[in-house]
């Protein structure tokens, strides 16, 4: 079980590698320079050149091979723990794992704003 941290916030990274390392969720940081690698090299620990872009705004997580049961726990425990960290959050599938962080970031960001609209 991994998850796949893009933390925006430097001051949430050791909280968050503490937290998931503490439910057995091996903690895998990806800083603004491996935003365009995709899901799988970053999960497989791939190594890239650096590719230096401009940091998220928000925080984005993505869970690889959680159980669902453990996963529904993960996340309200999650939010007991940051009650005021927005995340953007994603599972990986066979689809979005070639996907580069950055292109998966802006398509949970069109989901948000598509949601918002609905309202």
């Amino acid at each position: 079980m991994k998850v796949l941290i893009a933390a925006t916030k430097p001051e949430l990274t050791k909280p968050l590698c503490l937290f998931f390392q503490s439910r057995n969720v091996e903690p895998i940081l990806v800083d603004c320079t491996k935003y365009h690698c995709t899901l799988s090299q970053l999960l497989n620990k791939e190594t890239t050149s650096p590719l230096l872009q401009k940091p998220f705004a928000n925080c984005l997580l993505v869970f690889d091979r959680i159980p669902d049961p453990f996963f529904d726990r993960l996340l309200n425990e999650l939010k007991a723990e940051f009650p005021h960290t927005y995340f953007l959050k994603a599972i990986t599938t066979a689809t979005n794992r070639n996907w580069t962080v950055q292109y998966l970031y802006k398509e949970l960001l069109q989901e948000v704003q598509a949601f918002q609209s609905m309202r």
